[in-house]
């Protein structure tokens, strides 16, 4: 006799406790394997199931969300993005004096001198250090909620900003130490909101129930690439200062106007996204509680006919083989949980196992009860049984999301997908940090660095490839997603090292930014696809850190090409080419990893460690009529 199933998700259906007060179970019964009349409620584990309809979201809650993308995006692309611009802040604060007291003669003073740009360098340094943090600031938002961080960003960012205003206003003292620890809080705010990128994006799940979303690919596609192209925001600030300067208005007094208007932007960006943030993950969290209620709660009556409709059976008329009692027509059928080892029954007669009952009710003799459960431990631990069950578990893939964090970070798609970001880092910021020397070797000083600027403006081409990223991701997948990005990274390195005409470099910068946008928008929007909400912090954390410390590589690079090779950076840049080859590879793998993973969620939730009813006795015993006649 073969049971079908009532629905196309996995149920997980137990006796609801009000059986004790049904008055149909006030009698004495043969035994607890014998046949009775039960009423049976289903806790739907899976949000699919006809009887849990995910709840739409309000009017205001799509509201707060919609709120929630602009205001991230303002603060994203001004206060986090924004720290990795250091050169148009240099160039304000060089302007500005600060550190001028470094200069060796008096008449240096007024003059920007070696050793006051080798002063302000070390700020920048220094403060990128603040990417270290990334794994305790991870960990934090794994612990507390996405919501600690924007508190973080947004106390760090104030701070910082304020400092830097104290060192603007008291140049050449001792206020122009505070621009360590200015820039220092500086970055961890823009660290933190490295990993906001991804925390908010999280907010935009799945309502249909599955595990990832259109909208939530989005989201960090966006915010990523905006924080890429945030870079802008000091050059808007030097630029402005240029354009309001005036001679009878001291550069001084007129760049802390700037940066006082600065901060109140950041102030009244920074607590909107605090606050809606707030909102919005309450909302999510109300959601899941609802959820989980709801499954804990609904109950659904299984009929015998119904349940048993694949063999024909008109139950009224059956009696179940060793009961002492005939099922009538309107009697309800229990079907044990198979996810509770303790109460299967190995050696029972279809019928009997479909009536067992997992709890006594009133009347049932309390001696009779203790040697069935003796009799159910002992069919369990069955030796035959028990090897199909160690078996099964063997061969069992449990997907990455549903793993334990440590599992999570030593699965084989992430350690992958963090070589990959950690290799096309290297080489982004490779590209960033020689990009003055690289052109300069090209011959940009005799158009006045008109050639640096224009890649410097070509930033916020990269919010252009979002488009392209998208539909990348959701018509091709996130591997050929991500082979995109080695893609146009062997097509940039192809245009560096093949011509050194300025206005065919033109073509790499477009090259370059698109780069960008699909690094980061794709590798974060992947990694939120096969890990967990409470492993996500840590994992993005742990990427920026080793992609970090795997960038020092670049200072022996830059000694090769500079000292070695007279600026020559034909051969660094050949190196990133040819090695962005096997990264090809790399993502075929993390493709195929992915594939797998992906196919196990689509597989009903017998997944789980404990075999499924065909592939026990229980389930055989229920299948195989000629062994129980």
């Amino acid at each position: 006799m073969t049971v079908q199933p009532t629905s196309s998700s996995t149920d997980v259906e137990l006796f609801d406790e009000r059986l004790h007060d049904h008055p149909s179970h006030h009698h004495e019964m043969p035994g607890p394997c014998a046949s009775r009349s039960a009423e049976v409620v289903t806790a739907s584990t899976s949000l699919s199931s006809p009887l849990l309809h995910p709840m739409e979201e309000s009017k205001q809650e799509k509201k707060q969300k919609t709120i929630l993308v602009v205001v991230a995006s303002c603060s994203i692309f001004a206060f986090a993005g924004s720290f990795y611009g250091w050169g148009p802040m240099q160039l304000l604060l060089e302007q500005n004096g600060n550190f001028g007291t470094e200069c060796i003669t008096d008449d240096e003073i007024h003059t920007v001198c070696t050793e006051q740009t080798a002063a302000l360098l070390n700020c920048r340094f220094v403060s990128q250090l603040t990417v270290l943090t990334g794994p305790l600031l991870g960990y934090l938002s794994d612990r507390c909620g996405g919501t600690t961080l924007t508190y973080l960003m947004g106390i760090s960012t104030f701070s910082g900003l304020a400092l830097l205003m104290a060192a603007v206003r008291f140049p050449g003292t001792v206020w122009d130490s505070i621009l360590y620890l200015a820039f220092i809080l500086m970055g961890l705010g823009s660290t933190a909101g490295g990993l906001l990128t991804v925390e908010t994006g999280l907010l935009f799940r799945d309502q249909t129930g599955g595990t990832t979303s259109r909208a939530q690919s989005r989201v960090i596609s966006l915010l990523n690439a905006l924080f890429d192209a945030g870079a802008m925001t000091y050059l808007a600030l030097w630029g402005l200062e240029t354009v309001t300067s005036q001679d009878n208005v001291s550069s001084n007094a007129n760049l802390i106007y700037i940066l006082g208007g600065y901060l109140g932007v950041a102030v009244l960006c920074l607590t909107s996204y605090a606050w809606f943030f707030r909102q919005v993950a309450r909302n999510e969290s109300h959601y899941e509680d609802s959820i989980e209620e709801r499954g804990d709660t609904s109950i659904k009556k299984i009929n015998v006919s119904e349940t048993l409709q694949g063999d024909g059976m008109d139950m009224g008329h059956q009696t179940a083989p060793g009961s002492a009692t005939a099922m009538s027509s309107n009697d309800d059928v229990a079907v044990v949980d198979q996810t509770a080892p303790d109460i299967v029954c190995a050696n029972l007669s279809p019928n009997q196992k479909l009536s067992r009952l997992s709890s006594p009710f009133d009347g049932v003799d309390e001696n009779n009860q203790e040697d069935d459960v003796d009799q159910i431990h002992s069919d369990f631990s069955n030796s035959s049984f028990a090897g199909r069950v160690s078996s099964t578990a063997a061969a069992t893939y449990i997907p990455i999301s549903q793993r334990n964090v440590v599992e999570q970070l030593r699965s084989q798609a992430y350690v992958l997908l963090c070589v990959l970001f950690s290799f096309h880092m290297v080489s982004n910021v490779w590209t960033l940090t020689t990009a003055r020397d690289f052109l300069k070797h090209l011959g940009d000083d005799d158009y006045g660095n008109r050639y640096l600027s224009i890649f410097t403006l070509m930033t916020p081409v990269s919010l252009i490839a979002l488009p392209f990223e998208d539909v990348a991701i959701h018509k091709f997948g996130f591997a050929w997603a991500l082979q995109g990005v080695n893609f146009l990274g062997i097509l940039h390195g192809i245009v560096k090292v093949a011509s050194t005409n300025l206005n065919v470099q033109i073509l790499g910068f477009v090259i370059f930014s698109f780069f960008r946008c699909f690094l980061f928008a794709v590798t974060f929007s992947c990694l939120a696809s096969f890990t967990s909400s409470n492993a996500t912090g840590r994992a993005v954390g742990i990427m920026y850190v080793v992609s970090g410390a795997a960038s020092f590589v670049n200072i022996g690079l830059a000694n090769l090409a500079v000292e070695q090779m007279n600026g020559d950076f034909f051969v660094p840049n050949l190196i990133f080419v040819v090695l962005t080859i096997p990264m090809v590879y790399v993502v075929h793998i993390i493709g195929s990893v992915l594939e797998r993973d992906n196919l196990s969620k689509a597989e009903p939730e017998a997944q789980s460690l404990v075999p499924t009813p065909d592939e026990t006795d229980f389930g055989r015993a229920s299948t195989d009529k000629s062994t129980n006649p």
